[in-house]
């Protein structure tokens, strides 16, 4: 029993480390770091919170690719699935944005409000899903429409973040240009290393990532 104990102590406590290390870098980074490129008469968004919001997408597709990772897949495989979840990374948010921008410009400035809340919202769910477990990956077939299929499901909160940000305004084709190269990158080490990184940091990552859209979506109202 009093092994159990500490070894619950133990991961509560690096849980805990991992929240309070994520907050530190969340908050040295994006302090006082402006873009000139990225001001807009509303709102002044830094280049590394924009590359924040991508790693933060991104982990949803990390996660799930570690899972399939662990089966050890081709290096076509891997190069034809990290292509066409980053593909869809860019088109989904492209599409957002672009709706994004008509309800801002009805909203006015209570467009921002209304992103910032749609980012949170993503990010909440996020760690929600991460709560109640994931799908057998190891049964779904990696070609055809089963493969198209799956990268639009990891990048539906492309779609959703997007669109939130285009209520408020931010550089278009910069924004989903990171977000489609870091959405092919992440999925490309989680296929690749996936039997060595395991699930438990997969699913971890993809906590984080939440963590990091809902910060990301409070600093767009409050600062």
């Amino acid at each position: 029993m009093g092994k159990k104990v500490v070894i619950y102590i133990t991961k509560k406590s690096m849980k805990m480390a991992l929240v309070l290390i994520t907050l530190f870098i969340y908050f040295a980074l994006t302090a006082g770091l402006e873009i000139p490129a990225f001001n807009t008469d509303s709102h002044s968004l830094a280049l590394v919170q924009v590359i924040l919001m991508g790693l933060a997408l991104g982990t949803d597709a990390f996660s799930l690719s570690i899972g399939i990772g662990m089966t050890k897949i081709c290096l076509y495989k891997i190069t034809q699935i990290s292509c066409l979840i980053g593909f869809f990374h860019v088109v989904m948010p492209l599409i957002g944005v672009l709706l994004g921008e008509l309800l801002g410009t009805a909203l006015g400035e209570y467009g921002k409000y209304v992103g910032s809340f749609l980012i949170v919202i993503i990010g909440i769910n996020m760690i929600y899903e991460t709560r109640k477990g994931k799908k057998d990956v190891f049964n779904i077939k990696l070609t055809g429409w089963s493969l198209i299929i799956l990268a639009f499901s990891v990048s539906i909160d492309a779609l959703t973040v997007g669109f939130g940000l285009g209520t408020v305004g931010f550089p278009l084709y910069l924004v989903v240009g990171i977000f489609g190269l870091l959405g092919g990158i992440m999925t490309a080490i989680g296929l690749t290393f996936g039997w060595f990184i395991g699930e438990w940091f997969g699913e971890r990552s993809e906590f984080f990532g939440g963590l990091v859209l809902i910060l990301l979506g409070i600093k767009m109202v409050v600062f």
